[in-house]
């Protein structure tokens, strides 16, 4: 992406003291998130600590925003506003309140929840790749990148089977459109921000191969970590849970090693497992497109 300014997009300047900061809702290595008040709205408020430089290319922040200036969908976190007249920078964004995929299948502090429903667990498949597809669709593409359970949003806490989740994705800060020639991009790019992300624990978990191996990739990045997502949401688990360091997954990763899929929840149907084997196969034109993906999850319910 070329430099960007947020003056070439269109997108509302709100004041800092039009802010209420309320509860904590979660924090990064470079952002942290909370729940705020805004013209009388309860809003998600993402602050950025943004230190990129005018000779790198586009920071977080503003790549963040020109995503979400221009994609506009149902399962993708609305953008309000920005706060850009002092440091953090804020991003004001729509308030999903029942918390990440992640925090329901893996909370940190509680007894761990019971699965997803098949049902809900379709739905949110289904949300998600309807998502991506949109966002592969746009002129040019976008990439998402980091695509996982972390920034997969619940509109609403999931709190029993009867419940009837909509999930939205969120977080654009890595994320990139595809070049207007169609090339793809490469890992060993000097400024690319990839080599520092696949040493992250929590985010290697989900990266293709072709990134670990240093070569171009393009989109199908993403349909590998749509894979891992919905291994996680089938097994309740982790992929590459049981390694201790993320050169453990890398090395698993390069050679074509991934999660079992052998002895399945009671339920899960077999033309999902086939999908999941599908969207994580090893080179990238093996792999569907987001179009075949959301064609392929009508078959379930939900």
């Amino acid at each position: 992406m070329t430099a960007l300014a947020l003056q070439d997009m269109e997108v509302l300047e709100a004041l800092p003291e039009e802010l209420e900061q309320l509860d904590n809702l979660g924090s990064g290595s470079t952002s942290q998130v909370y729940k705020g008040l805004w013209r009388g709205n309860e809003v998600a408020v993402k602050q950025v600590d943004d230190c990129w430089g005018p000779d790198l290319p586009a920071s977080p922040f503003v790549r963040e925003i020109y995503v979400m200036s221009r994609a506009k969908h149902p399962n993708l976190v609305a953008l309000f506003a920005v706060v850009s007249v002092n440091r953090p920078f804020s991003i004001i964004m729509e308030l999903c309140a029942g918390g990440s995929v992640a925090d329901y299948l893996h909370p940190a502090d509680e007894p761990e929840a019971p699965p997803f429903t098949w049902r809900q667990t379709f739905r949110i498949a289904k949300h998600t790749a309807n998502a991506m597809r949109y966002l592969h669709a746009l002129d040019p593409a976008v990439i998402h990148r980091d695509l996982k359970s972390m920034n997969m949003l619940l509109m609403e806490p999931v709190s029993g089977p009867q419940d009837v989740p909509t999930c939205k994705l969120c977080d654009f800060g890595v994320a990139r459109p595809k070049s207007a020639d169609g090339e793809g991009m490469t890992a060993r790019a000097t400024a690319d921000e990839w080599p520092m992300m696949t040493k992250a624990v929590g985010t290697c978990n989900w990266v293709a191969p072709e990134v670990f191996r240093g070569h171009t990739y393009d989109e199908k990045i993403d349909v590998y970590a749509f894979a891992m997502v919905l291994f996680e949401l089938v097994f309740n688990e982790l992929p590459f849970e049981e390694c201790e360091t993320p050169i453990d997954i890398t090395h698993l990763v390069t050679q074509g090693i991934r999660p079992s899929v052998e002895d399945p929840p009671q339920g899960c149907p077999k033309g999902l497992l086939i999908l999941v084997q599908r969207c994580w196969a090893h080179y990238s034109e093996h792999r569907p497109a987001f179009e075949e993906i959301c064609t392929s999850l009508e078959a379930f319910p939900g």
